[in-house]
């Protein structure tokens, strides 16, 4: 899990006579990969263990985790629930909003207007690629998101726009 935390930022250190040798960093890595992910209360047991071992929603867990180690303001999020069971899904909803409390800002895609109602604070339409909505969640309803991602609600924006 470690390779696929820093997967092309690998940290290095210099080894040998002039410096010349190039050895990965294996120890800082290990001990960042596991701040990272306390970061965001993630707890996986052995940071060594491959990522293809991990359940779903881990491995979800540490593509976050990877992302919100090398952004300073924003995650752009697309599907990140998708093909995950009941648990795994809540768990990837929790770390987003934990993602979102450290002050970075999260742009979730997803067609699952439940979990975009959990944990958005502000949701955006699209029909046919033009915006059809920009409202704060407060203001709306799944019903609504239908509505207006079906074409039974043509156009719903607010005035007053809220971005920090």
């Amino acid at each position: 899990m470690v390779a696929n935390l820093f997967l092309g930022r690998e940290l290095v250190h210099r080894r040998g006579p002039r410096a010349l040798l190039r050895m990965l960093d294996r120890g800082r890595m290990e001990r960042e990969t596991i701040d990272a992910l306390e970061n965001v209360h993630i707890s996986i047991p052995d940071v060594r263990r491959e990522c293809g071992l991990l359940s779903g929603g881990q491995r979800q867990a540490v593509a976050i985790a990877r992302a919100q180690q090398w952004c300073d303001r924003a995650l752009l999020l697309d599907e990140p629930t998708a093909a995950l069971g009941v648990e795994q899904q809540q768990e990837v909803l929790a770390l987003i909003d934990r993602v979102r409390s450290t002050g970075i800002g999260v742009v979730l895609v997803s067609h699952q207007l439940p979990h975009v109602m959990q944990v958005a604070d502000r949701i955006v339409v699209l029909r046919r690629g033009e915006v059809t909505a920009d409202l704060p969640r407060s203001e709306t309803s799944i019903e609504r998101l239908v509505a207006l991602i079906t074409g039974l609600e043509e156009r719903a924006t607010t005035t007053s726009r809220e971005f920090a």
